[in-house]
Parts: structure tokens; sequence; C-alpha cells
């Protein structure tokens, strides 16, 4: 037998050895760095939540300007149709710009829910660690 299996034999017997009260010790410890890990990556997502609520304000404001532009864009079409031209390239432009904004807003919900449920989530795990950190007490 080699040294490195006598000394991981020796390791295994030591830990069934081990009394109730440290492996009860070890386990608080293990919850509880678990608990500060969620807690960090709670952290994490509440910076990640402030982000898109950073974002979605920003989306919001330039849909405000482009209402505002809708009426000089109408006059433009009216003003293209009575000349016989179709599809202004500002026209075009607006309807890219619609619908890149409506995609982004898609984007930015899903996101966010996303983020929600992730968030609650580790709440809830943060609470089942409480419960029974509570037990080993």
């Amino acid at each position: 037998m080699s040294q490195q299996q006598s000394h991981y034999q020796s390791q295994q017997q030591h830990q069934h050895r081990q009394q109730p009260g440290n492996q009860k010790e070890q386990r608080r410890e293990f919850l509880w760095r678990e608990r500060v890990k969620l807690e960090m990556q709670v952290q994490a997502l509440i910076a990640r939540a402030e982000s898109l609520e950073h974002e979605w304000c920003m989306l919001q404001k330039h849909k405000v300007r482009m209402q505002q532009q809708k009426p000089k864009l109408a006059a433009q079409i009216v003003l293209s149709g009575l000349a016989g031209m179709r599809y202004l390239p500002a026209e075009r432009l607006f309807l890219y710009e619609r619908e890149r904004l409506m995609q982004e807003e898609v984007r930015l919900q899903q996101a966010m829910i996303r983020c929600q449920s992730d968030l609650t989530a580790l709440h809830m795990q943060i609470e089942v660690i409480h419960l029974e950190l509570s037990f080993l007490h």
C-alpha cells in the first residue's frame, strides 16, 4: 500500500469517528458560508435590477422623443404623397426605430422578470438556510 493510500484511509477513518457535535459545527459553518455566498449573489442581482431599471427609463425617454417626432414625420409623409413619392428615408428610419424599441422593451421586460424570479429564489434559499441554522442552535 502506498503512502498516499495509507494517508487517505486514515483520513477516512478519522472522519467516520467524528463526534456528532463536530459534525453539527461543520454543518453550521457550511450553511453560514452558503448564506454569505447567496447574499452576495442577491447583491449582484440587485445591482443588475437597478441597471435594468436605468435602461428601462432611458428606453421610455427615447420613446417619448420618437412620439414627439410623429407630427413632423406625418407632415413629411403628406408632402411626399402630394409629390408622388413613397416611403421617405425618414419614414423607414422611424419604422425601424419603432420596431427596435419594441424589441428592446420586450427584452428588458423579460430580463427584469428573470432577475426578479432569481431574487425570489435566492431569498427562499436564504430563508431555508436560516431555518436550518435555527435548528442547529
